[in-house]
């Protein structure tokens, strides 16, 4: 919500000083309630590779996290 503003503009501009300095880790969703307040993975997915590329959405969201469970 933070990467999409969905949290407004503050947050926003937070998570992209924090991306632009490439001082993320892991892109994830805390998961708080499914109706009222949902996990919108593909929507920020999708919007980082349109800002940041495929390599990096994928390191962020599904290779950190997936080394992260394996370990």
């Amino acid at each position: 919500g933070s990467v999409t503003g969905r949290f407004g503009d503050k947050s926003r501009t937070i998570a992209h000083e924090l991306l632009q300095s490439d001082m993320v880790t892991v892109l994830a969703s805390d998961g708080h309630n499914g109706r009222v307040r949902p996990p919108t993975l593909r929507q920020t997915y999708d919007y980082i590779v349109s800002q940041y590329g495929e390599q990096r959405a994928r390191r962020l969201m599904l290779d950190t996290p997936a080394a992260i469970i394996q370990s």
